[in-house]
């Protein structure tokens, strides 16, 4: 039996899974064998777990929008937390997935990501090799190494951030399930939400089914028979998290550039559409639109399968992953929207140029 150190700093370590340090409590928890025999199992299955992840899971640092101030009144670049938000998710992702299988012959809640459809590989195929970049013949939906790969060609690159959304919005949803499907964007074959009970119910309900399993009251029939209800119910109500707190960014990058109108930036063309170019700053992680009668003295043609917008008369091309020069002309809270001039020392792009990266296998 381990002493009450041990306890206190193991479980303290699911407690506080930031791993900040341990919590010290004034008294022990008490734990009778079979617990003790659960938490040791678990702690082992970390321990385990410590050397570099098997699989490849799906870097993400430039699909987080931070918006803090830097000492110097600029915000943080959205890819410069990386190594601290890799940091945190260390200990959290060991514990999820071990809490995951110990739990995989019983009822239980899962967050599950499947396998992106072939579909959709094939379309953002097309769309990256549109930025220049050399990808694959064919990107496997079965193994995210590809798009590991990917990631890391378009590292240092004006279009890295834009990469990463693009991939991002190729993938399925994740979302809550009763049945393990695996976490494809973790390379996570057997996974949960465990480490924020306070800020998510799923978690909550995690720790209660483990909580029982651990006294030995865990009632199998009646998680059996609820926990499809709980998954579908807690996935829609993520979603509608989700669409509120995208729309709170929106406003808050408006808000943010208020200030800002009539400066000029330097950005990347991130989509093209038949009515202008969306431009994504280099400065800050805000996007906006030039309008296409905002392009110049002449009829632009929209081409949907290369995503470029050609002048009829001049023969002046704008596509995806163009370096641009703008101005702040507009930031109108209400629609969620900044309005950009395009300056006149902005270069054409007759042809794509190629960013280094891996030739085609």
């Amino acid at each position: 039996m381990p002493d009450g150190k041990e306890t206190q700093c193991f479980a303290g370590f699911f407690l506080n899974p930031l791993h900040l340090g341990p919590l010290h409590f004034a008294d022990p928890p008490a734990l009778d064998a079979d617990q003790m025999i659960v938490m040791r199992a678990l702690k082992l299955d970390l321990k385990l777990c410590l050397p570099p992840r098997r699989g490849h899971a799906l870097g993400q640092p430039a699909l987080f929008e931070h918006f803090e101030r830097a000492k110097d009144g600029h915000f943080a670049d959205p890819l410069a937390l990386e190594g601290l938000i890799d940091v945190f998710h260390r200990d959290m992702l060991l514990a999820n997935e071990s809490v995951a299988r110990h739990m995989k012959d019983h009822p239980f809640l899962y967050r599950v990501h499947e396998t992106p459809e072939s579909a959709k590989m094939e379309k953002l195929k097309k769309s990256l090799e549109l930025l220049g970049l050399r990808v694959p013949h064919h990107i496997d939906p079965k193994h995210p190494s590809a798009l590991q790969h990917i990631i890391k060609t378009s590292e240092g690159t004006p279009v890295q951030a834009m990469v990463h959304l693009m991939i991002l919005r190729s993938l399925k949803q994740a979302v809550y399930s009763p049945v393990n499907k695996g976490h494809y964007g973790l390379a996570s074959a057997c996974y949960t939400h465990f480490t924020s009970p306070i800020r998510r119910y799923p978690d909550l309900i995690v720790h209660r089914i483990l909580k029982e399993r651990l006294e030995s009251r865990y009632r199998e029939a009646h998680w059996k028979k609820e926990l499809p209800v709980i998954a579908a119910h807690t996935s829609r109500r993520e979603r509608i998290a989700v669409d509120a707190e995208r729309e709170y960014l929106d406003i808050q990058k408006v808000r943010l550039m208020e200030s800002r109108v009539g400066e000029t930036f330097t950005g990347v063309i991130s989509s093209v559409t038949n009515f202008g170019l969306f431009v994504q700053l280099n400065e800050f992680f805000v996007e906006g639109l030039v309008h296409v009668t905002g392009l110049g003295n002449d009829y632009f043609v929209y081409d949907e399968a290369r995503m470029t917008l050609r002048g009829r008369k001049s023969g002046r091309t704008f596509s995806m992953g163009q370096k641009v020069t703008v101005k702040l002309a507009a930031a109108n809270v209400l629609k969620h929207q900044l309005d950009f001039q395009l300056l006149p020392d902005t270069p054409s792009h007759p042809k794509k140029s190629k960013i280094p990266g891996k030739h085609r296998d």
